[in-house]
């Protein structure tokens, strides 16, 4: 099976790709008919600092959302101080 992808957006630093899957015909497929030749396609979230593959969606508001939701989790979460130590006068 071939994939093609290409960047569709960037959402809060967030690559969306759509990817497309082509899987191998012979030459007398006899239809043009995407479906009926077996193309397949997603959306695929990756990660702004590693470019890993966080989830994979069947549509662009899917993956979006996703990355909104994921964010706002983050921002619950609490922010733990650091204790600083001042230097012995």
């Amino acid at each position: 099976m071939n994939t093609s992808r290409h960047t569709e957006v960037n959402v809060l630093g967030y690559r969306i790709d759509h990817v497309r899957a082509h899987p191998l015909v012979s030459a007398f497929a006899g239809t043009d008919s995407p479906r009926a030749n077996g193309l397949d396609s997603w959306r695929e979230v990756l990660c702004p600092d590693s470019g890993v593959v966080l989830a994979r969606f069947s549509s662009r508001a899917e993956a979006e959302r996703y990355i909104i939701d994921r964010e706002l989790e983050n921002a619950r979460r609490p922010v733990h101080a650091t204790t600083v130590h001042a230097a012995a006068a």
